[in-house]
Parts: C-alpha cells; structure tokens; sequence
C-alpha cells in the first residue's frame, strides 16, 4: 500500500503499472497527487497478450499468474492505465466489481473512448471530443523544484570536474516507421557537439531503455568538446536523469519521446527538439521495413480507425510556436516561455470529479 496519509480504506485507487516507464510515471504523477490511497498492481505479460487485446474482452489471460494473483476483492473505486497490454485486465476487473470500479486511461486506449470513464490524453493522438475525454497538452510527469534541487546536491561532486555550461542531451530511440540509425546519430551529435563548443561548456549525455547502440556511436563519433555519458541500465540510484535536468543549462531532446520532453520543458530551460522527420523514413520493402515495430505502425497508420493513429508533429510544431522549444537546427539562445496550463493539476481535478459522480 501506497499512501500519502493514513486511512481505514483498504485501497481506493489501482495503478495498473507495466514495463514502460514513461507510461508508469505517468500513473505515479496523478496518484501521489490525488492524495488518495493507492495501490501499485505490476502487471506481467504473457507472449499472447496482443491476442487477447486485440479481442477486447474483459478477461486475464494476456497476463502471468503472478500478477493474476495481486488481482482480488475488495475492488478498488478507480483504476488507473495506460498502455493497450492493461486494457482487457482493466475492463475484467470493472466486470467483477459489477460496474462500481471507474476507468481512467492515460493516453491513447485501443477499446473505445466510450468504454472508459475518463481518457486523459494529449494532441498526437486524434481522439473524438467527448466529455470523457480530457486533451492535455503534454503526458503527465513527476519532475518537481524539490527533485531537481535535491538532485543537483546529490552530483554535485561528480559532475564538479566538468566545466558548465552543461548542455544535456537525452536519448530516446526507435519508434513507428522512423529508425535511429548512425547517420542519425552523427547529424544530432554534430550539433550538440557545436553548441557545447560555442558555449564553451560540457555535453552531458544519457540514453534510455530504447536507445539502439548505432545512434550513440554516430553521436559520439561527432563529439569532441568535453563530455559526461551515462548507459542507460536497470539501477534507477545511479541514474543522473535528474540530475542531469536540474544542472542543465540548455537541453536536447530527440523529439519521439514526448514523455522526456514534457520533463524537459517543465524545468523552464532552454529545450531543443531533435525532429524525428529530420531523418528520412524506412524504405518501402527496405530490410528495416519488415521489423515488426515498422511495420505494425505502417498498417495501424493506414488501416486503424483515425483515434488509433498517431501524429507528434503538431505537438512539437506547437511547442516551437509558443516558444517553449526550439528546433535543434536552429539553436540560437532563446529565453522559454513557460506552459499556461497545469496539466497535472486539471488531471486530478477531472478524477476527483468522477469520483464525487460515484
């Protein structure tokens, strides 16, 4: 049990948690903020998950028995998900509960926006305007001034041997029909490289979970201003994410992660966006085409009903337009404006409105 107060409730509120971590700090974001009681359920896929979600029926069979197990009464009054691998689960739990359990969906939901209580999302998917549907302009994020200061304390010994300004490039990786190659790597390399060296200053780098080796060797095989990089691995105490954001002076994000760039722009920092369409796309019939994370893409893009697509350009172009980023093609000092709106806040505000509906 997790719980920012005591109480009798024996848990209010599930967190349907997966492999993903932008997904799962995204659930995380709204339910310490709720200031409810909340549990934590991970759930464990089986290989014939996608089957069983492209049925869309409520049941648990896409789901190992270890996490079958964590799935009993009493039921809980909201479940919060994201990610389709949750979303059969989800329905089979709102089943058993007769109807009293209530859906919140973060992002982009495979079963229709209908079927849901709530779906929190944001502007590359093209979800129909419903008053269950709330459009956020980006993912939820945990990234708060008492993390970052915390952070900055914490490495401040080990960075101390890098000169600032810190220029910090955060690597996110394949994703659709766009394909992180060496090339790639070189032409982002290349221009963080002259912005570390005009200002005089360091390149801190990290990559993520996604991040496939090729993009990192065209980067580093451009940089030669003095740099910090961190390999992405599974030992979350020795990450300087954090760390990183809150030393940074100026920060490069590739552009497919909208989840690190939303953490990016909340810092209020000079952010630059590496547009994945800079890169030209997978040749038709290419080796590259006939990966399944390509190819998928190209047939949901083509087939799928419009809410299953996705765009990000208009997101980013958006972004650049009210000036809370900038192109990294164009990387000239700019002073960030920050967002309007508190998504987060406007989150909490639409759950607690279903649950006083309850």
């Amino acid at each position: 049990m997790n719980s920012p107060r005591k109480t009798d409730e024996s848990g209010c509120v599930w967190l349907l948690l997966g492999q993903k971590a932008g997904d799962n700090n995204q659930l995380l974001a709204l339910a310490e903020r709720l200031q409810l009681p909340y549990q934590k359920k991970n759930m464990y896929y089986r290989k014939t998950e996608l089957a069983s979600t492209l049925l869309q029926r409520p049941t648990r069979l896409g789901i190992q028995s270890r996490s079958v197990t964590e799935l009993r009464p009493p039921w809980p009054d909201v479940i919060l998900t994201a990610g389709r691998r949750n979303e059969s689960v989800a329905h089979w739990i709102k089943k058993k509960s007769a109807g009293h359990t209530r859906l919140v969906h973060l992002g982009r939901p495979w079963w229709h926006p209908d079927l849901y209580d709530l779906v929190i999302t944001t502007p590359q998917y093209y979800l129909p305007k419903k008053n269950n549907v709330l459009v956020n302009s980006l993912p939820l994020h945990r990234i708060n001034p008492q993390q970052l200061k915390q952070a900055k304390h914490d490495w401040l010994s080990r960075l101390e041997p890098y000169a600032p300004p810190y220029i910090v490039l955060l690597l996110g990786g394949n994703s659709g029909a766009f394909i992180y190659d060496f090339k790639t790597g070189q032409n982002i390399g290349e221009k963080a490289n002259q912005m570390a060296r005009e200002a005089g200053g360091t390149l801190l780098i990290t990559s993520s979970r996604r991040t496939p080796p090729e993009l990192l060797d065209g980067i580093l095989d451009k940089v030669t201003q003095a740099h910090f990089l961190h390999l992405w691995n599974t030992d979350k105490k020795d990450n300087p994410y954090l760390a990183f954001l809150a030393n940074a002076d100026r920060i490069i994000v590739t552009g497919e992660s909208i989840s690190m760039l939303a953490e990016a722009v909340s810092t209020h920092k000079p952010v630059y966006i590496h547009h994945p369409q800079v890169q030209k796309q997978v040749q038709l019939f290419s080796r590259q085409f006939f990966r399944w994370n390509v190819l998928s893409h190209r047939l949901v893009q083509r087939f799928a009903p419009l809410r299953l697509r996705r765009n990000i350009s208009p997101l980013l172009q958006q972004l650049v337009k009210q000036q809370h980023a900038c192109w990294l093609e164009d990387f000239t000092l700019f002073t960030p404006r920050p967002l309007k709106h508190n998504d987060l806040d406007q989150s909490v505000a639409a759950v607690r409105q279903l649950l006083n509906k309850a």
